[in-house]
């Protein structure tokens, strides 16, 4: 595995913050201990981000909320582990990803024959609570990873 510490800014202004307790949001204090990930590469656009300071990992549920865990098993790349799975989805012509929760591709690729749910990405809002977005075109769900 291959990983990175760095800090995720939104197109927002705000930095992706995986607090202690869990609370994942945005803040504009980018000297704040909390907004310090670190990212593994596990596969190709596969990325866990874990929080550097907290030790919790950026996880979406099949509702679409965002959260930040512990991690219970021996192995971070397993099927209960779909949830801290991110994909990330380059922006054409500019420095900005987007951020898809495997968990939530998979329950859209199961669902043939049925109406799918759209898709959610993460995102931020403009006073920096950290939610989701159904689509990964709109302004807040952009971000930059920071070396």
């Amino acid at each position: 595995m291959y990983n990175v510490v760095r800090k995720i800014i939104s197109r927002t202004g705000y930095f992706l913050r995986i607090g202690r307790n869990g609370r994942v949001r945005g803040t504009v204090n980018c000297k704040d201990k909390y907004v310090q990930v670190i990212t593994f590469a596990v596969g190709p656009s596969l990325l866990i981000i874990k929080g550097s300071e907290s030790g919790l990992y950026l996880s979406m549920d099949k509702n679409g909320r965002i959260s930040a865990r512990n991690n219970t098993q021996p192995r971070l790349v397993c099927q209960n582990n779909f949830d801290i799975l991110w994909i990330g989805k380059h922006q054409s012509e500019s420095c900005f990803e987007s951020l898809q929760s495997l968990i939530q591709f998979k329950l859209n690729t199961a669902q043939e024959g049925k109406r799918k749910k759209p898709s959610r990405f993460l995102s931020i809002t403009s006073n920096g609570r950290a939610t989701t977005s159904t689509s990964d075109a709109k302004f807040r769900s952009n971000f930059y990873l920071m070396p």
